[in-house]
């Protein structure tokens, strides 16, 4: 570039008109190796982008393939249910399909199994049909005591009433007496009628047909989010009222195993009951799996139920189940088993649960 000197003397010279103005073989040169330069990062830069787009895409596909089931959530499940009134921050790991596996079928009139951390729905039938659910009512019942008698080592008579009940029973007889504690253990592992009625007697005694204690019962159900649920009864005999679904029995099993002393309980297979007198009163758990009858590595413990399916609103072989492996807790409902076999559930529930963990990989959020 030619530099213009000024002349003593002289003012400022305008400069010459573009037309006029001749560039240098030298400016020409440095005028184009701009113009090259810019083109080249230009190309660099588009090129950059369109292999990143490339790439992301090949991830995108390459990842397996969410189950549109895993993304459905059950609102207050589990360790996620507001019991303290405080919300969790870390999110939980996500069940993700494999890649391959289809899904699976469970012969009963309802059923679902659910992740209970990141409250997905892995599996589901007819989850919200609500339909009687026999003595898996007596969840409600054990969650409804100890929320209104904390101290579970107060003493209770066995009344002639409890003692007369029909079913299933834990052979309490009147005059003995237990601790709540006790009586708890006689009603989830046996599934004693006697045992229910004792303890709705304890909050609810003057009442022939518990109506303050049934209402509690079902307060206890909304708290939970079981919002499609009505107890009749605490030991789950009236088919023809009492009504829950597979959805709201999985939340309730949620509550069971968050509290320590329910979840003991359920996961005992063999325990005897001493009276004030010395006499022995056995237990044995009626959930086949916990007994070990029918195998599930990781189970937790459960609840059975159980009224003649007919067409007046029989519940069938009922069970809800909780299982836990590498850290991961499923949750399955089964209502109403086409099978008569009364270890029909329990296969059920076995095979539900084995499916889940093959089949879904959890992938860690945080």
């Amino acid at each position: 570039m030619s530099v213009v000197r000024r002349q003593p003397g002289q003012g400022i010279q305008p400069p010459k008109p573009a037309n006029e103005v001749k560039s240098s073989p030298k400016a020409s040169y440095q005028f184009k190796l701009v113009i090259n330069r810019q083109l080249w990062l230009g190309l660099t830069l588009i090129f950059a982008i369109s292999l990143i787009l490339i790439l992301v895409k090949k991830t995108g596909t390459d990842r397996p393939e969410r189950s549109t089931q895993a993304t459905n959530r059950l609102a207050s499940l589990g360790r996620k249910i507001n019991l303290t009134g405080q919300q969790s921050t870390i999110i939980a790991p996500i069940p993700v399909k494999k890649t391959g596996y289809g899904t699976t079928y469970a012969p009963a009139r309802q059923a679902i199994l659910v992740d209970l951390d990141s409250q997905s729905t892995l599996y589901e039938l007819n989850p919200d049909q609500p339909v009687a659910v026999a003595s898996t009512t007596k969840l409600a019942t054990a969650l409804t005591i100890r929320k209104l008698w904390p101290e579970i080592e107060t003493k209770v008579t066995i009344s002639q009433r409890a003692a007369s009940q029909s079913g299933s029973l834990a052979n309490l007889k009147a005059g003995q007496v237990f601790t709540i504690r006790e009586l708890l253990y006689a009603l989830l592992m046996m599934s004693g009628n006697d045992a229910a009625v004792a303890l709705a007697e304890v909050s609810d005694p003057e009442q022939p047909k518990f109506d303050r204690f049934i209402e509690s019962m079902n307060q206890t159900a909304r708290e939970y989010g079981a919002t499609n649920t009505h107890f009749a009864d605490p030991a789950g005999l009236n088919d023809l009222q009492g009504r829950s679904t597979a959805r709201d029995l999985a939340r309730l099993m949620a509550a069971t195993i968050a509290d320590p002393v329910l979840k003991e309980i359920i996961s005992t297979d063999k325990l005897d009951l001493v009276d004030q007198s010395g006499q022995l009163v056995p237990l044995e758990n009626s959930n086949r799996l916990v007994t070990g009858v029918v195998t599930l590595p990781g189970i937790i413990g459960g609840k059975t139920g159980f009224t003649p399916l007919t067409t007046e609103g029989g519940a069938g072989h009922c069970l809800v189940i909780a299982a836990t492996r590498d850290n991961h807790t499923l949750i399955a409902t089964i209502l109403g088993a086409y099978s008569v076999d009364k270890l029909a559930t329990a296969k059920i529930g076995r095979d539900l649960v084995n499916w889940g963990y093959a089949s879904y990989d959890w992938l860690n959020l945080n």
